[in-house]
């Protein structure tokens, strides 16, 4: 598709919406799953960490919008699409870091606390190797893997 037809079906979009009485969350999350799926229907070649970072930004939406299973799928997708690009730079092994750990706290959301300290560990991992141990940003991870111990019932090692 061009970027005509692509603006054509984005101002169809914003028509339709506002001529909605009504601006709920659910309408505004809409329209921005509807943005977010038209990005990366656009994306090419290169384009993969864009489409990864268009589709970890739609999951913290519909996170906050308590969406978690569609949330999950999203993260999961940008996960394998950040793995694929073999994060050998810092840049995208922050992203990828960043992707485990919003994983973990939609899956603590849904209640499946040991998949959220897989994904709390993976994202250690991974912040380890490319902030180091003792970087400001790994005391949230460490924060993080804290609190799922102590969803599971082990606070001593929490």
């Amino acid at each position: 598709e061009n970027v005509n037809e692509l603006t054509s079906d984005l101002s169809i979009s914003r028509t339709g919406s506002a001529e909605s009485s009504s601006s709920s969350r659910a309408e505004e999350l809409s329209y921005r799953e509807y943005q977010a799926h038209m990005r990366v229907k656009a994306a090419r070649g290169d384009s993969r960490l864009r489409v990864a970072e268009t589709k970890t930004d739609l999951a913290t939406d519909l996170n906050d919008a308590g969406e978690y299973e569609k949330a999950s799928e999203e993260l999961k997708e940008a996960i394998a699409i950040y793995e694929e690009l073999r994060p050998e730079g810092n840049g995208i092994r922050v992203q990828l870091a960043a992707t485990y750990d919003l994983l973990a706290t939609v899956y603590k959301h849904q209640g499946r606390t040991k998949e959220a300290l897989e994904q709390c560990q993976k994202c250690l991992v991974v912040g380890i190797k490319t902030m180091g141990w003792d970087h400001r940003d790994m005391a949230a991870r460490y924060g993080n893997i804290g609190s799922v111990l102590s969803s599971l019932g082990k606070h001593e090692m929490a």
